[in-house]
């Protein structure tokens, strides 16, 4: 079992959740933002994948995520810092 976090890089939904939004002046935060997120990146993950498809795994599970979570609000603020 192969369990990702959030996905982020070209496409999916991080372009529709975040990324279109905050063009369209939309993004938002609902509550305080405090809650993690532990993002994976795309190319990352199809590398986990491909790690787990070549080994003997059976029946083991695996949470494919980044080293370091963050909250929804650093995420939100370092997308609009970069939006300017």
């Amino acid at each position: 079992v192969v369990s990702p976090g959030f996905v982020y890089g070209a496409g999916g939904m991080f372009l529709s959740s975040f990324y279109q939004p905050l063009k369209k002046g939309q993004l938002r935060v609902l509550g305080s933002g405090t809650n993690y997120w532990s993002p994976i990146h795309v190319d990352d993950l199809a590398m986990a994948y491909a790690l787990v498809c070549e080994g003997d795994y059976s029946g083991q599970i695996f949470n494919i995520v980044d080293d370091a979570p963050l909250s929804l609000r650093s995420l939100i603020n370092r997308l609009t810092a970069q939006a300017g």
